[in-house]
């Protein structure tokens, strides 16, 4: 998954870089009791509320778990990234919605046959809390009712262990 466990990026300021003086200053003080201070710090940090298997989340953080995303997810991210998700539409019928999903991971260079794609999908699907409703083999197939768009990004960003507005921007939050 998308979880952070796999990823901590830190990013540190600019502001001191190839500063020698800082940096001359700062090994100084590590080296004559600094370090002895720190760990006096650190012992006595109250710790409450600190969760260890969960890292910050940080805007760089966000960008690892984006690039990160597999076919379907950056599917979803633009569809949902748009105004109106699905070209608004309440009703998606699956073979559509494949088709569509087929379409757009062929341009990025990447095959999936229908059946495949139906599986796929039909998980994503699941995952966002959208369920199929009706029969694949009568008329368009098993359809999905789909909620508000912002459930989808809610659902979406909650699948990341982000912020709707991480994702989409404070527009579409």
């Amino acid at each position: 998954g998308q979880r952070e466990r796999r990823y901590l990026v830190v990013e540190p300021s600019a502001r001191f870089a190839q500063d020698t003086e800082y940096f001359g200053r700062l090994y100084y003080w590590l080296n004559n009791g600094g370090a002895a201070k720190l760990l006096g710090y650190l012992l006595r940090l109250d710790l409450t509320g600190f969760t260890p298997h969960k890292a910050p989340t940080t805007r760089a953080l966000i960008e690892e778990k984006l690039a990160s995303l597999t076919v379907v997810n950056q599917y979803l991210l633009e569809e949902l990234s748009k105004p109106r998700p699905f070209i608004g539409q309440h009703r998606l019928c699956s073979k559509k919605l494949i088709r569509d999903f087929i379409t757009y991971a062929e341009s990025i260079d990447r095959k999936f046959s229908p059946n495949q794609a139906g599986s796929i999908v039909g998980k994503a699907m699941k995952r966002l809390g959208v369920e199929a409703q009706g029969r694949s083999d009568r008329g368009q197939g098993k359809c999905y009712e789909l909620p508000e768009a912002s459930s989808l990004r809610a659902s979406f960003a909650q699948s990341l262990d982000a912020n709707v507005s991480d994702i989409f921007g404070e527009y579409l939050a």
